[in-house]
């Protein structure tokens, strides 16, 4: 369903349903002309199997949305899920998405680009592959755990975050980790550069430390939960939640000790700088599912995200909300 506002909010009026097993809904003004864009899967890893991520166009601001394409161009047996969508200031339109084929377990995200507002989509490229074993150990590609951002700036950049599993050196002992990467397209979204960390080798290796220093059961360091925004001054913004302090105690059981962090970019080809604390901690199992966000304005940075101290759950999808606001100098 939709609401929609043309009175900066004061009131809402109801729009049509989108109908269909909607999933991780997107949405981005179009970049010429007035409408609103929307992609989603239609269908979703714990219910009914996905049957593709389409794009869907409102002309009536959000009243009415018509479906225009099939973004997404799996093959039987494999899905596409958890949708992203972003633009560029030319009329480029770009989708990103995640590929199961045991619809549990993330194998890659793709990305495709449309340059007629949404009626037809190029070839889809791989922009990110999770293997499921790094370095002769298995790991865990669950599909909550690997969630990713894409953000368009300007006529031609692209950056997309997404997360993968690294052995960090600690002591000379390899230590495995679970961290966010990124890689960035300065031809809108054609090529990308080669993926790296978000955060530096020398930050990775004093929360990896940090979080050992304080582990009393089995786990490890990992980021998740990304987001990706920009600033008018030029800026790019980065917001995650990670376990960096370590394990908290719940009931004679260990669990992960999460905060909010925020890192930016004031040029994309030198990477990000040293993150900052953004919460407190909260001691749960694993923090809400998809529920944190980053904007900006001339002034400020805006950062809002969901908390649910001491969870046992595998799948929350509730809790506290918190807003944080930082000056941009």
């Amino acid at each position: 369903g939709s609401w929609f506002s043309s009175d900066r909010g004061q009131n809402l009026i109801q729009g049509d349903n989108v109908l269909g097993q909607l999933d991780r809904e997107w949405m981005v003004p179009s970049p010429k002309g007035s409408a609103l864009l929307m992609d989603y899967s239609n269908g979703y890893i714990g219910g009914p199997k996905s049957k593709g991520v389409f794009l869907t166009t409102s002309i009536d601001d959000g009243l009415t949305f018509t479906q225009t394409s099939r973004i997404d161009q799996e093959m039987p047996g494999s899905y596409g899920v958890d949708p992203y969508l972003t633009r560029l200031a030319n009329g480029r339109i770009l989708a990103m998405w995640q590929v199961s084929t045991d619809y549990n377990t993330i194998d890659s995200f793709k990305l495709a680009h449309s340059e007629d507002a949404g009626k037809s989509f190029s070839q889809p490229q791989i922009v990110a592959e999770f293997p499921k074993e790094v370095g002769g150990q298995v790991v865990d590609t669950q599909e909550r755990w690997i969630l990713g951002s894409v953000l368009g700036i300007g006529d031609k950049t692209v950056v997309v975050v997404y997360p993968g599993y690294e052995q960090i050196a600690i002591n000379g002992e390899p230590n495995m980790a679970f961290v966010e990467h990124y890689r960035v397209s300065f031809d809108g979204g054609e090529t990308f550069s080669k993926g790296k960390t978000v955060l530096s080798s020398h930050e990775l290796v004093s929360a990896v430390k940090s979080f050992i220093s304080n582990k009393h059961s089995d786990g490890m360091y990992r980021e998740v939960l990304p987001w990706l925004c920009k600033d008018s001054k030029g800026g790019v913004h980065f917001v995650f939640t990670d376990n960096r302090d370590g394990q908290g105690e719940i009931n004679g059981k260990y669990y992960g000790q999460w905060q909010v962090r925020h890192t930016q970019s004031l040029d994309l080809a030198s990477g990000f700088g040293e993150s900052e604390r953004v919460s407190h901690n909260y001691t749960c199992l694993r923090p809400p599912m998809d529920f944190i966000s980053c904007s900006a304005d001339s002034k400020y940075l805006y950062v809002s995200w969901t908390e649910t101290p001491n969870s046992i759950s595998d799948f929350q999808f509730t809790g506290k909300l918190y807003v944080g606001r930082k000056s941009l100098k």
